[in-house]
């Protein structure tokens, strides 16, 4: 690999969208990861929402896909948490 492939190789990572997907069903989660993978970006899967808040918060996240009823609580009374994070992802 030459200098050159690296340079073109980062970036593309760089302009990798990073997607966050808040599910607690695996099947559902593994099936978005699959397509946003298919198009290109880096998918992120957690499966409950106090690690959705933990990841958008060390995280630039771009893109988060929230499912709304979670074990821990209603996925759009983080809304306002996640939107209030560095990224301010779109939801």
């Amino acid at each position: 690999m030459t200098t050159e492939d690296v340079e073109e190789k980062d970036e593309e990572i760089k302009n990798m969208a990073k997607v966050l997907i808040v599910d607690d069903d695996p099947n559902v989660s593994q099936s978005i990861a699959s397509v946003v993978e298919r198009m290109g970006h880096r998918p992120i899967s957690v499966s409950s929402l106090k690690e959705a808040v933990s990841q958008c918060r060390k995280d630039d996240i771009d893109l988060v896909y929230l499912d709304v009823r979670m074990p821990d609580g209603n996925g759009l009374e983080i809304l306002p948490t996640l939107r209030d994070t560095s990224a301010s992802p779109e939801v």
